[in-house]
């Protein structure tokens, strides 16, 4: 991801200077992530031969997928015995969600990362990783859309033999849950939407004339699949964003919105021939298991996704406006991401950032699941907690600096008074969260930046109420007045609070004074910037700003030259 935000700023023209290059050494260090973990040929299942096999070749070894992990590292000395060995190892496994065609596109073809590149063979293998990860999708995407899991050099985690009905890409073995099985890997809808978000991305930088490396620069290299590389990726995308935006639920009445969260997997890819087939599998589909709204990152990368692939089509910012009709998948793309865009900030918002409040049952696991320390270990961790092996140990009691943060306070009151953790609610501004977020917006800002957000067309929600809104700041008690007076200075909708929701109020009354006609009273207390000069967007503005604690009600009423002084 990295390697991929540096190409991001040197196809928009930002010199990155020596970064772009640091980004090249990463790229040395990322190919050993391409071979078995063991170095063992690739398809020792074929063969039975198992971890008795010695390792192989470079040539035989190499996957040339992101596998799950890499690691190397010197011996160690510690107060049970000497480890007199170093290690180094790639991986046997390999995921869809890990997969980044963008980066190894990057690394191939920018030349100021591939120069600094120094491992032998370094940009070769790139061109192949870039063939290999798309023909992965390809191979994995479903009769319905979403990708499937991945495949593993090394079956059950001990190169067993494959059996005759397994699902073979480059002799690797399909596994419909990579690595993890509690929950499966590929179950959460993130392994989604973050794999199409590199791929609409790459898609955009192939069909471009804007950016510093236009167009398809493997077309003398590569095909996959037997497609170029515009079509391959037109293939993924078509089929998944079409069934995005026949699951995914919007009400533009209440601004209420879920995507889906959770998939089962039925059925197995075919083997791969080398050939693309569409039609291969129909077997393989998955089945939505759960809805959701609160995965911020999740709402927001598939909203990256519908923008890019909406550029990439040209589609219109009238489109996006609402000026103009949607009849293709790219153009309701852009219209579905305006509006969750839109409802997410509106419904979601807060003083921290974008959150929902969440539960979650499982997190009774960090009182009762047992980890495992071997007995003859005893040592203790960084903040002091001891480990002692043969005892009970769980997550808590070996991270005892938990016990001073107040939600895990909480949590654990919840969880001593009635055993579980179902009745715990909490709101957490994760990082990734508000990252995604901010990375979508920008990218909304860079190639839309006439699109307004959804409300500020033609209403949207009648009143939502922002989640944890902010209190307010010195507002005065509501006296009686004449519809002429001001009883408190932003309060459209007449509640007695000042919030996102009277912003709403406010738009909605200029896309539409008769189906969101405010009371008089509402319109006078609304009126803060220019006061007598009627409701505009500048007004909204300053009661968001209110909201936020930026503007207060001493402060009003403003004009519209003093607005942006307040931040």
């Amino acid at each position: 991801r990295a390697i991929q935000a540096i190409f991001f700023a040197n196809q928009f023209g930002l010199d990155c200077g020596e970064i772009t290059g640091k980004a090249g050494v990463m790229g040395d260090q990322c190919r050993n992530d391409m071979f078995d973990k063991f170095y063992k040929k690739i398809g020792i299942g074929k063969t039975g031969k198992g971890m008795s096999s010695p390792s192989a070749s470079k040539a035989d070894s190499q996957h040339y997928l992101m596998a799950w992990y890499t690691s190397w590292g010197g011996q160690l000395e510690a107060s049970w015995g000497k480890y007199q060995w170093a290690w180094q190892i790639g991986c046997s496994h390999s995921h869809q969600f890990y997969q980044n065609p963008l980066a190894a596109y990057a690394l191939a073809y920018d030349p100021n990362m591939s120069k600094a590149m120094l491992a032998k063979d370094a940009v070769a293998d790139y061109k192949v990783s870039l063939k290999r990860q798309i023909e992965m999708y390809l191979w994995l995407q479903s009769a319905d859309g979403p990708f499937a899991g991945g495949c593993t050099n090394s079956k059950n985690g001990n190169y067993s033999e494959y059996d005759s009905s397994d699902p073979l890409f480059y002799d690797m073995v399909y596994v419909e849950h990579p690595v993890y099985a509690d929950p499966g890997s590929n179950h959460w809808i993130g392994n989604q939407v973050w794999s199409m978000q590199r791929l609409a991305e790459l898609y955009y930088y192939v069909k471009t004339t804007d950016c510093a490396l236009s167009g398809d620069k493997s077309s003398g290299d590569n095909t996959y699949g037997g497609l170029s590389l515009e079509e391959a990726l037109e293939k993924l995308i078509s089929r998944w964003v079409h069934w995005f935006l026949e699951n995914t639920k919007y009400d533009a009445n209440t601004l209420e919105y879920e995507i889906p969260s959770s998939l089962d997997w039925s059925g197995k890819p075919a083997s791969w021939s080398g050939t693309y087939d569409e039609n291969a599998n129909s077997g393989l589909t998955c089945k939505i298991t759960g809805y959701g709204q609160g995965d911020i990152g999740c709402v927001s990368s598939l909203c990256n996704t519908l923008v890019l692939y909406a550029a990439a089509n040209k589609v219109s910012a009238d489109v996006g406006n609402a000026k103009a009709a949607a009849t293709s998948d790219a153009e309701k793309g852009l219209i579905l991401a305006n509006n969750l865009m839109t409802a997410q900030w509106m419904n979601a918002r807060d003083d921290i950032g974008i959150a929902y409040e969440d539960h979650n049952g499982s997190l009774k696991r960090i009182f009762t699941q047992d980890v495992f320390i071997p007995d003859y270990y005893e040592g203790e961790m960084p903040d002091g907690s001891p480990l002692t092996g043969g005892g009970k140990n769980t997550f808590s009691s070996i991270r005892k600096i938990y016990e001073q943060d107040p939600m895990y306070q909480d949590c654990k009151k919840v969880f001593e008074a009635t055993g579980e953790t179902e009745e715990y609610y909490y709101k957490l501004h994760r990082f990734w969260h508000m990252g995604d977020a901010l990375m979508t917006s920008g990218m909304f800002a860079l190639l839309y930046p006439d699109v307004t957000p959804t409300t500020e067309q033609y209403g949207g929600a009648s009143t939502p109420t922002p989640t944890d809104a902010p209190t307010p700041t010195d507002a005065p008690t509501p006296t009686s007045a004449t519809p002429s007076g001001v009883t408190l200075w932003g309060d459209a909708n007449l509640d007695s609070k000042v919030n996102v929701a009277d912003a709403v109020a406010v738009l909605q009354y200029n896309a539409s004074k008769t189906k969101y006609p405010l009371e008089a009273q509402g319109l006078a207390n609304a009126d803060v910037v220019d006061n007598g000069q009627g409701l505009t967007g500048s007004d909204a503005i300053a009661i968001q700003k209110m909201d936020a604690g930026l503007i207060k009600q001493s402060d009003c009423p403003v004009t519209s030259t003093q607005l942006d002084s307040f931040k």
